[in-house]
């Protein structure tokens, strides 16, 4: 430790004179070269390693000052930054609310256009339901109106036709009838005339009984019972309407062909 701190320690330079002594033998070094070895004296030295020190680190101090700089610009830039960011986190706050809150209110508003669309559409699918209900039992209630009339018609003409073809054949099988009795009767005024006649018998006169076929089969025309025919044929059934809206016509389709 000691010889440690010897040679860390500068050198220790003595004030006082050295004595003289007098002598014959001259120095091996003289003045001129004392003085030309002053440069390499510790002082020198050093000041001379301390300016190269210096020169070597100025490069080094230059950079650390530039990036020194560069980082108490970055701190000062992220500094800044976050003061912004803090000082503008209300309003984006703000944006981001209002936008949920936007976004929020027209979904509601779309789910209550749906909900409405989706209503009205059902209200009209139900009150189409209720004209078609409507109107295929008006159609049902028509058809049997008109079906029943014409069924009424055709069944009166029907009735009709067959009174008067029995009508006419019951005046020809009287008008036969008859025509038979008087024949019978003049044949036996005749034969009790022939009785009594002294003259001879006399003939009886016979009427001839006519056939009267024209009156066994009188009827109506028939194009008139033809033409309801057709017309009860060609009229549209209510099945169509049962299609629509699901009304069961059938009774007044038996109905209507009971008529007849």
């Amino acid at each position: 430790m000691a010889s440690e701190s010897y040679w860390k320690s500068p050198p220790v330079y003595n004030a006082q004179p050295t004595p003289t002594v007098y002598t014959t033998l001259t120095p091996y070094l003289q003045l001129s070269h004392l003085l030309s070895l002053t440069w390499l004296a510790y002082p020198i030295l050093s000041l001379l390693f301390v300016a190269f020190r210096l020169q070597l680190s100025e490069a080094a101090a230059s950079d650390a000052a530039v990036n020194a700089k560069a980082d108490l610009l970055a701190s000062c830039k992220a500094a800044e930054t976050a003061a912004t960011s803090a000082a503008s986190m209300p309003r984006y706050l703000a944006v981001a609310s209002n936008a949920q809150i936007v976004d929020a209110v027209n979904g509601t508003l779309n789910a209550a256009r749906a909900t409405l669309v989706l209503a009205l559409t059902i209200m009209e699918v139900i009150i189409n339901f209720i004209i078609d209900i409507y109107r295929s039992t008006f159609l049902c209630f028509l058809e049997l109106v008109v079906r029943g009339g014409l069924s009424i018609i055709i069944g009166a003409v029907q009735e009709f036709n067959t009174f008067i073809g029995n009508t006419f054949s019951s005046l020809r099988t009287s008008i036969q009838n008859d025509i038979g009795s008087a024949n019978s009767v003049i044949k036996s005024a005749v034969d009790a005339i022939n009785k009594v006649n002294p003259f001879g018998d006399i003939t009886a006169p016979q009427i001839s009984v006519p056939s009267l076929d024209a009156l066994q089969n009188v009827t109506l025309p028939s194009d008139f019972q033809d033409a309801l025919l057709k017309l009860n044929n060609s009229l549209p059934t209510c099945l169509t309407a049962q299609g629509q809206s699901g009304v069961d016509c059938r009774h007044t389709l038996r109905i209507a062909e009971e008529g007849y």
